[in-house]
């Protein structure tokens, strides 16, 4: 394995985009005591490659960082995500993190991916926690606001979290996730609402593939790690859709990446191959 810095194309850059994948490509190959021309295939899924013009741009950039034998594919962190939960099966992620997404895919090839504001996020969550403080000011939730970023008032807050990065609203949502487990009925109200979000990407998703009981994965810190939050999304599905399967032990994304390239290369991943990445 290779570890190296960023490499969303909308927060680097091309130049340090690069810099990262080299980086991690020399590290993985030096680990594994292999020369960069052994790579016949090399798949990369990026978070921030949406859309064409990001991976004409991402594809330009790393022209000279492979072999010119080497067969690059550049796709979004979602697809392969999706390969290693369901193992190359049809079906649909969602992730909410500090940010939130969904992609599926059906039996026939097509894909599907949902408006991306962010719904349900870490992010999202903090944001609307913000908006009830005016409201209720002398909530629970509310107090947890003040000590979390520091603030004395509501104008100290508002100057502090106008302008924050999205990562640093995001580190609040545990919090409230916490405050909800404590009968906080506004932290409760923003979970709820949250849940629903991402239910509902996943049902539109769903719509446009029509997929017959799908495979569903929840990945992202809050979905992975939260498991309250977790549990209402699935309930809300419960509600909304007749059959589906919750992946429980999706593989890593990375392995996702491999069985990708395998496939380019093959044509189709044999079960032998699906053994080895699940050692």
């Amino acid at each position: 394995m290779g570890i190296s810095g960023p490499s969303n194309i909308r927060n680097t850059g091309p130049i340090l985009l690069r810099e990262s994948i080299e980086h991690a490509t020399r590290n993985a190959l030096a680990s594994a005591k292999l020369p960069l021309e052994c790579l016949t295939h090399a798949v990369l899924g990026l978070a921030g490659a949406a859309t064409d013009h990001d991976i004409t741009t991402i594809t330009a950039s790393l022209s000279q960082s492979f072999a010119p034998h080497t067969e690059l594919q550049i796709t979004h962190d979602l697809k392969i995500a999706l390969i290693a939960a369901t193992q190359g099966s049809p079906g649909i992620v969602a992730v909410a993190g500090t940010g939130s997404a969904c992609y599926g895919i059906n039996s026939n090839g097509d894909e599907a991916r949902t408006r991306n504001d962010d719904i349900g996020s870490g992010y999202w969550l903090t944001r609307h926690a913000l908006n009830t403080y005016s409201t209720n000011p002398s909530s629970s939730l509310a107090r947890k606001l003040l000590k979390h970023f520091g603030a004395s008032s509501l104008s100290h807050l508002t100057s502090i979290t106008q302008k924050a990065p999205k990562d640093t609203l995001a580190k609040f949502a545990p919090t409230i996730l916490q405050v909800a487990t404590q009968n906080d009925t506004d932290a409760q109200r923003i979970l709820n609402a949250g849940a629903q979000g991402i239910a509902t990407l996943i049902c539109e998703v769903n719509k446009k593939l029509q997929n017959n009981s799908p495979k569903i994965v929840l990945a992202g810190g809050l979905l992975e790690n939260c498991s309250a939050y977790r549990d209402l999304v699935i309930q809300i599905l419960t509600d909304n859709l007749e059959t589906f399967e919750i992946c429980q032990h999706p593989l890593t994304p990375i392995k996702g990446a491999i069985a990708l390239a395998l496939i380019t290369a093959h044509g189709e991943i044999i079960e032998s191959h699906w053994k080895q990445l699940t050692r």
